[in-house]
Formats: C-alpha cells, sequence, structure tokens
C-alpha cells in the first residue's frame, strides 16, 4: 500500500512544477514580444543608417547588402549641397520659440480652466482637443493667406506660429491635469500667509506642476523638431527647418538615396541624443504629477 504522506509530497512537487514551468513559459514569450517589438520599431532606422555608409552601387543592389565596405560621401554631400548649420539653427529656433510661446500660454490657459469656473469651459476644453484632432493639411490655405497678408509667409515666424497652432492644444490638456493634482487648500494656505494669487501660482502651483512643464516642453520639442509639412509649405529658402533639407534629394526623374539616408540620420541624430539625456524626466513627468 503506497504511504499517503508520499503522494501527498509527489502531487505537491507537480503543481511546483507546472507553476514553474507556467512562470518559465510566460517569462519567454514576455521577452519575445519584447524583441519582435523592437525588432519592428528600430529595424527601419537601422536600415536607414546602414543605408545612409553605403556606396550607390551598393544602395540600388537587387539583393541588399549587409556586409559593405562604409562610406562617408554621402554624409560629404549634404555638407556640400547644403548649409547645414543654418538648417539646425532654423531647427533650434523655431522649435524652441514655438514651444515656449505654446507653454506660456497654455500653462496660463490650463491653469484658468483649472482653478476657476469658466462659462464653457468644457467647451473649450473639446474644441481645443478638435483642432488637435484636425489633420494639419485642412490648415494650410487658411494659415497660408493670413500669413500672405502679413507679411511672414516664407519667414520663421510662419512656422512658429504654425506648430503653435497644434502645440498649444496639446499643452493645455497636459497642463489641465497637472494642475487639477495640486490641491486648491495648499493655494489657499499661500493666500492667507499673504500670497496673492499671482504669487501662489508662481511660488506653489508652477514649482509643483514642474515635472508636468518639463514633460510637456521636450514633448513639444520633439513634435515642433520632427514637423515636416509646416515646415516644407508656409517656408522658404534659407529659413527652412532640417525635415524641409530631406526632401531636396527626392528629383523629378530620380532619388538620391545615399544622401537622403544621410540628411535623414542627421536631422534623426539631435533629438536621439536629447532623448538619451531627458528620458528620466519626461518619464517622471508622465507618470509622476507632484513630487
Amino acid at each position: 500500500m503506497c504511504n499517503p504522506n508520499f503522494i501527498l509530497v509527489s502531487e505537491v512537487k507537480n503543481i511546483f512544477n507546472k507553476s514553474r514551468f507556467s512562470r518559465w513559459v510566460g517569462f519567454l514569450l514576455h521577452r519575445f514580444i519584447i524583441v519582435i517589438i523592437m525588432v519592428w520599431v528600430l529595424f527601419p532606422i537601422f536600415w536607414v543608417i546602414i543605408t545612409s555608409l553605403k556606396q550607390p552601387i551598393d544602395i540600388v543592389s537587387t539583393i541588399p547588402k549587409i556586409i559593405f565596405t562604409p562610406t562617408l560621401n554621402n554624409y560629404r554631400g549634404v555638407f556640400e549641397r547644403y548649409n547645414f548649420i543654418k538648417y539646425l539653427f532654423n531647427s533650434v529656433i523655431v522649435g524652441l520659440m514655438a514651444t515656449t510661446i505654446s507653454l506660456i500660454l497654455g500653462v496660463f490657459g490650463a491653469y484658468s480652466l483649472s482653478r476657476f469656473k469658466v462659462v464653457g469651459s468644457n467647451f473649450l476644453m473639446m474644441m481645443a482637443l478638435l483642432v488637435r484632432m484636425v489633420p494639419g493639411i485642412v490648415l494650410i490655405f487658411p494659415l497660408s493667406r493670413m500669413f500672405m497678408y502679413t507679411h511672414l509667409l516664407g519667414t520663421r515666424w510662419a512656422i512658429v506660429l504654425a506648430h503653435s497652432t497644434f502645440l498649444l492644444p496639446l499643452t493645455i490638456w497636459m497642463m489641465r491635469g497637472f494642475f487639477e493634482e495640486v490641491p486648491v487648500e495648499v493655494e489657499e494656505s499661500a493666500m492667507i500667509d499673504g500670497c496673492s494669487r499671482w504669487g501662489a501660482l508662481f511660488r506653489i502651483t508652477i514649482p509643483l506642476a514642474a515635472p508636468g512643464i518639463t514633460a510637456c516642453f521636450i514633448i513639444s520639442l520633439i513634435m515642433s523638431w520632427n514637423e515636416f509639412m509646416f515646415a516644407m509649405i508656409l517656408t522658404s529658402g534659407q529659413n527652412r527647418t532640417l525635415p524641409a533639407l530631406v526632401v531636396g534629394f527626392i528629383e523629378f526623374i530620380s532619388i538620391d538615396f545615399g544622401k537622403l539616408t544621410a540628411a535623414s540620420v542627421m536631422v534623426m541624430l539631435p533629438m536621439m541624443i536629447f532623448g538619451i539625456f531627458i528620458q528620466r524626466y519626461l518619464a517622471r513627468g508622465l507618470t509622476g504629477g507632484i513630487h
């Protein structure tokens, strides 16, 4: 006759073995899904980078070449054809100006909507969201007419104001949530101690919402940097930003893939470096609220 204790121990071991097997299967499946997603996301960037280092004969090869002799001729050709530093300067100036304008107006707008009983505040928020949802191509014609009448068409100010049309609604929506997380009682206590409404805003509320402001600034700057359509249509000549430089290598009868991918890498590289240094601030701002 079998020992009941032996049967019980065997059953317990089977349960633990099954549980351990399930955990290993779940672990491997999780890692496999992550690898698939990373390959899906990073492979296009990898292909652009290696294409920018190929000779023209390697680029147009019927069988894609992974092993080849790298060259920097494509990058040299970009600098020979365009004043890259000028385009880089334009992108930095436009990005910082559009982000700053949107952040200043958006912070005050979001604070007002979160603290005061504004008539039609929900309607205003829905209108801000609606503007954000409208395709940019819909705004090109009215914006170009407005800038033509104000003699701003073709200047950097045109693209700065155009970028504000989609950065401002984003800032208002994000910052309203962060301001609503700041207890009203904190501001009231500051005003009882002698602060004015403005003093409570700048000394209490804005410092507490600083992670959200940082996140808004980073996201807005990246969106402005990567925007192509407004930069291509509303500006001209030496006032264009880096994304508009890339399209210059697409000609009527041919495409210079080497220089096009080299220019694309040069457009991506500043934001990739920027993202490496600010990722922890972005994560904190999007997930933390008040710290």
